[in-house]
């Protein structure tokens, strides 16, 4: 059980409880409306020894299944399929051996609007990756192509330049 103090509640404590049986963390305290969550499922399988992957770990989880491409306007719809696997792999987005995907405020470098971040990397060049904005909204994934900003020798800064294409995840 852990006591903690939530930013904008600066009067009111709140108490996070874990129940061993149920692997549920139940969060308590004084909320002025029900739209909060207070059940919270741990997450199994995420290697926590790779500290500084877990972030990653998390998002290729979330975003890992299979989607179907949706037609651009003014375009047919394509047959196809492609895969996000939450080892990183992927398939049918392009000739790349894997998938780093970046929740913004987490290193990623998107701004103006905010966007998470996506790294698509080919073995040995994993120094130049492809890099794209990423967004899910309910069971449609988004990406767009980025242009970076930055001035040569500094951290990669990325533009948003325009939609690579929108993904419906089949269930």
């Amino acid at each position: 059980t852990l006591r903690l103090f939530l930013e904008g509640f600066d009067k009111d404590t709140f108490t996070l409880r874990f129940d061993p049986q149920t692997r549920i963390l139940h969060l308590e305290g004084h909320f002025d409306s029900d739209t909060w969550p207070r059940e919270f499922v741990a997450v199994d399988g995420i290697d926590v020894n790779k500290i500084d992957e877990v972030t990653i770990q998390l998002a290729r989880k979330r975003l890992a299944g299979q989607y179907k491409p949706l037609a651009k306007k003014g375009e047919m719809a394509i047959e196809s399929f492609v895969e996000l696997h939450p080892d990183g792999t992927q398939l049918g987005f392009g000739d790349f051996d894997s998938f780093e995907p970046w929740p913004s405020g987490s290193g990623a470098f998107i701004s103006n609007p905010y966007h998470n971040l996506i790294y698509f990397v080919k073995k040995g060049k994993e120094e130049s990756p492809t890099a794209m904005a990423w967004q899910v909204r309910g069971d449609t994934l988004r990406l767009w192509d980025t242009k970076n900003t930055a001035q040569e020798g500094d951290i990669p800064e990325y533009a948003v330049t325009k939609l690579h294409g929108a993904y419906l995840k089949v269930k």
